[in-house]
C-alpha cells in the first residue's frame, strides 16, 4: 500500500484572518484491486517481502480528511495526522499503489482531482464595532502534479499544503516509509 500524510500552514501570518481546513478528498482514486505474492523459489513456501498489485479495477472518491469541526492552522506546519485525530469523522492514510493520470483541468467529479475545502474567517473593526465575515473555498489539484511518480508501494508521502490570501502551495515528499522532501505545488 501507499502511505500518505498531509500537512498544511499558512505562507505568512495574515492580520484579521483565520484558516480552517473542512476535508480533502481524492478524486476517483482506484479502489479495487488484486495483490499477488509470489514464492522465491517457486513452491507456496517462502514469500517476496513484497508482492506486486494489479491495475485498480474499481474507483471511488476516497476522504483523507473530513473534520466535524473545521480545524485551525497557522503559518507552521500543521500534520493532520496526528493534531486533527479528535476532530476528524473520516480518516484514510492508506491507498492502493496506482499510476495516476494527468488531468488538465482539475475540478468537481474529474478522477484523479483533489478537493480540498477550507474557510477564511476575516475579522474587521475596534473593539467596539467588530466585522466578521466567513468565506469557504473549495479548490482542486490534480492528483499527479503532487505525486509526480504514482502511487508507488510501500511509500510515505508527505505532503504540504500551504495556503495564502491568493493560493495554496504544495510540495510533496516520497520515501520508502521515510520522509523524503519533494516539489512545491501552488493552488490558485
Amino acid at each position: 500500500l501507499s502511505y500518505v500524510i498531509f500537512k498544511v500552514k499558512t505562507k505568512e501570518e495574515y492580520a484579521g484572518k483565520e484558516f480552517a481546513l473542512k476535508s480533502i478528498k481524492f478524486v476517483g482514486l482506484g479502489s479495487k484491486a488484486s495483490y499477488d505474492q509470489k514464492a522465491n523459489d517457486g513452491t507456496d513456501q517462502v514469500y517476496n517481502t513484497v508482492g506486486e498489485w494489479a491495475t485498480p479495477t474499481a474507483t471511488a472518491d476516497q476522504v483523507y480528511f473530513n473534520a466535524t469541526t473545521p480545524v485551525v492552522f497557522k503559518n507552521t506546519d500543521f500534520v493532520l495526522e496526528t493534531e486533527a485525530k479528535a476532530k476528524t469523522s473520516v480518516e484514510q492514510k492508506y491507498y492502493l499503489p496506482q499510476a495516476l493520470s494527468a488531468v488538465p483541468t482539475p475540478g468537481a467529479g474529474v478522477a484523479g482531482s483533489i478537493e480540498v475545502v477550507y474557510t477564511i474567517k476575516t475579522t474587521e473593526g475596534t473593539a467596539e464595532s467588530t466585522a466578521v465575515s466567513t468565506e469557504t473555498v473549495t479548490r482542486y489539484i490534480s492528483a499527479k502534479s503532487m505525486f509526480a511518480e504514482d502511487l508507488k508501494i510501500n511509500k510515505k508521502y508527505t505532503c504540504t499544503l500551504t495556503f495564502s490570501l491568493d493560493e495554496i502551495t504544495w510540495d510533496p515528499a516520497v520515501q520508502d516509509w521515510e520522509n523524503v522532501t519533494a516539489t512545491g505545488i501552488t493552488i490558485q
